[in-house]
């Protein structure tokens, strides 16, 4: 199985500020210019408590900690792409906790990410402890953790046909649950595999 077969999602370009509305999410540079972002081009949007940690930058770390689960599924007679790329997307949080076990972190980001396709393709972050809520207007309230939870419901809302993360299941559950993750390689390794069953559905549809 070769690394090149799969999509590879852009780094991500992380957000101090936006703009969100019906028609679009609006990613706001450091001068007060708005790029608009349709949400018919958003593909996944992704969220979770994360460990202070590196990200994935290379296939080598890509390989290491998913293609290894990729090639057990592969070796226990799962011959579809879709169940390959399942399996590993399931495995993957076994497999680097486990990793991840010495590392106690000391600092949890709060990270929501948005997925875009062509012809808006994009990978957009925000770091919810850091970031300003001025977008949510008369929904803003006085602590950063209600307006991350908030944002998070505004973006589904608007975004509705998009696939999400278990992070995001757990923030609409009611009451919302966090979900941790031990470091930012977990999370972005979840996300990884999860855009492959995102575009293989987006594939067979003839939608990407």
């Amino acid at each position: 199985m070769d690394m090149n077969d799969f999509y590879h999602p852009p780094q991500p370009y992380t957000l101090q500020n936006a703009h969100v509305d019906p028609e679009f999410f609006g990613a706001i540079d450091l001068y007060g210019n708005i790029q608009p972002y349709f949400w018919r081009n958003v593909v996944l949007v992704s969220c979770g408590f994360a460990g202070e940690g590196e990200h994935i930058t290379s296939a080598t770390d890509i390989e290491y900690y998913g293609k290894r689960q990729a090639s057990r599924s592969l070796s226990y007679g799962f011959s579809s792409m879709g169940r390959v790329i399942s399996r590993a997307a399931d495995g993957i949080r076994k497999t680097m906790r486990a990793d991840a076990k010495s590392h106690q972190p000391t600092k949890v980001h709060w990270l929501l990410d948005l997925f875009l396709k062509k012809p808006q393709e994009k990978h957009l972050r925000i770091v919810g402890n850091g970031f300003n809520y001025n977008c949510l207007g008369q929904d803003k309230v006085p602590h950063s953790l209600g307006n991350f939870i908030t944002l998070i419901k505004k973006i589904c809302s608007y975004s509705q046909h998009t696939f999400s993360n278990r992070g995001v299941t757990g923030i609409l559950a009611e009451p919302p649950r966090q979900i941790e993750y031990d470091n930012e390689k977990l999370f972005d390794a979840e996300n990884f595999w999860l855009l492959q069953l995102v575009y293989l559905n987006l594939n067979q549809s003839g939608q990407s």
